[in-house]
């Protein structure tokens, strides 16, 4: 999301939360491949629509939906694109919910921890202190503030292969983002299964 207290878009206000941008993975089943889903708008159009109707486009299928602090960020910005995409607001409605109740940051913040946490629940918090490395590390874009920061470059940049590799930082930060939700599932899973 972006929050410029510049608002980037028309209509939209200062300080005002805009989703731009998502990463998803689809995961059938603990064996089954993962799919993975990007979205990044890429006009100086409001993205909230566009973003809307292409996320419904992924999730179309009953299913459960996953969103560390689901509760407190997907959930309610879920829920907003209604407003935006009045076509798809029971489905999204739907996501919004999922995202609310299916929020692993709330079962970590009652059954986990970590002593390299050092009391901070954030998911690069956790990943970097239980993966066997940390999948951030790499990467050029590491969390939300630069993530924003490359965004607001990447919408002032003419096409070049400068905006292309600002494009394709912005989806691997996404993109690991919520892939690590799954490494950590897995994680946790063999520790349940082998204490």
């Amino acid at each position: 999301t972006n929050n410029s207290p510049l608002p980037l878009w028309i209509g939209t206000r200062p300080g005002e939360v805009i989703p731009f941008q998502f990463s998803i993975h689809k995961w059938a089943a603990p064996n089954a491949t993962l799919q993975h889903f990007e979205f990044i708008a890429d006009t100086t159009d409001d993205p909230r629509a566009s973003l809307a109707e292409e996320l419904l486009s992924v999730i179309h299928e009953p299913g459960s939906v996953f969103a560390w602090n689901g509760r407190g960020t997907e959930g309610p910005i879920t829920e907003k694109l209604c407003q935006h995409y009045p076509a798809g607001a029971v489905e999204l409605r739907r996501i919004a919910d999922s995202c609310r109740f299916n929020d692993p940051l709330r079962r970590f913040r009652d059954w986990f921890y970590f002593p390299q946490m050092a009391g901070n629940w954030g998911l690069k918090s956790i990943a970097k202190s239980i993966l066997p490395t940390n999948p951030y590390d790499k990467l050029k874009i590491r969390n939300g503030v630069e993530a924003m920061r490359s965004y607001e470059r990447f919408l002032d940049t003419p096409p070049s292969t400068t905006r292309d590799a600002l494009k394709e930082d912005l989806l691997e930060y996404c993109k690991v983002d919520t892939l690590v939700m799954i490494d950590i599932w897995r994680l946790v899973s063999k520790l349940a299964t082998n204490p």
